[in-house]
């Protein structure tokens, strides 16, 4: 039902896959950082591996939360498969 990853430090990804289930997303989330750098890291470190079997859509959601002010921004973007050559 779920796939995890632990790709070092503290954080881990969860993905559930399952027979109805046509739409999936990968979340990073920082800490005074911004919700870009978010994403960036999740296409740098390609966690988008753990899913790479998966034929629905994939969302990538990178989220930050600012300790001063106590706010959040969040950025989501569709995850553009490469074509794969016959």
């Amino acid at each position: 039902m779920g796939k995890y990853l632990n790709p070092g430090n503290a954080g881990f990804q969860s993905v559930l896959k399952g027979k109805y289930i046509d739409k999936t997303g990968l979340i990073e989330l920082k800490w005074n950082k911004s919700p870009e750098g978010a994403i960036a890291q999740i296409k740098d470190k390609q966690y988008i591996q753990v899913i790479e079997d998966f034929g629905g859509e994939v969302l990538l959601v990178g989220i930050n939360y600012e300790t001063k002010n106590k706010t959040h921004s969040c950025v989501i973007e569709k995850y553009h498969r490469k074509p794969v050559k016959v």
